[in-house]
Formats: C-alpha cells, structure tokens, sequence
C-alpha cells in the first residue's frame, strides 16, 4: 500500500511542476525587472518598447481589418432592410389591388 501512495505522490508533484512551467506571473511589472548593470536595463526597457510598440501595430492592423468588416456587414444590412421595405410595400399594393377587386 505504500508503494502505491508514493507513486500517486510523484504523479501528483509530476503533474503540478507540469501546470505551473508555462505560466507567467500575473503581477509582474516593469519595476521586477530592475538590475545594477545600466547597459542590461536599458537593453530590457528597449525590448520593452519594441513589444509595445509592436502591439500597438498589430491592434491597429486588427481593429482596422474587424472595422471593415463591420462597415461591409452593415452595408449588406442597409441593402436587405431596402429590399423587405420594397417587398412589404408590393405586398400592400397586391393586398390593396384585391381587396379593390373583392368590393367591385
């Protein structure tokens, strides 16, 4: 019985080293990345700014695309409720036309 609990042991810590080596902590900020040597912190807040920068880049390519898209789909909205507008007045027109028809 014992040998069994030591293997669930090591599955249990296997399992949580697994979890916890991709994940990045959550209340890192700039200030955790100081160091004594300035060539090394000015090469951190560099790299820095190329990742913010590229974000922003990238947000804009995305949003600019997503924007586009929504115009398009509005424009096929705006075309279809033309098209109901002129289907429902032909509608009353024929509905019209008969029940003139009915009462002559």
């Amino acid at each position: 019985m014992e040998l069994r609990e030591s293997r669930k042991q090591r599955k249990r810590e296997r399992n949580g080293q697994r979890q916890g080596a991709g994940e990045a902590d959550a209340g890192a900020k700039m200030a955790d990345l100081r160091t004594s040597d300035p060539a090394i912190q000015q090469a951190l807040e560099n790299m820095l700014q190329v990742i913010k920068s590229s974000f922003e880049s990238l947000k804009r390519a995305k949003s600019d695309a997503l924007q586009k898209a929504v115009d398009q789909l509005n424009q096929r909205l705006d075309a279809q409720d033309e098209k109901v507008k002129e289907l429902g007045e032909a509608v009353e027109e024929q509905a019209d036309a008969q029940t003139m028809a009915a009462l002559e």
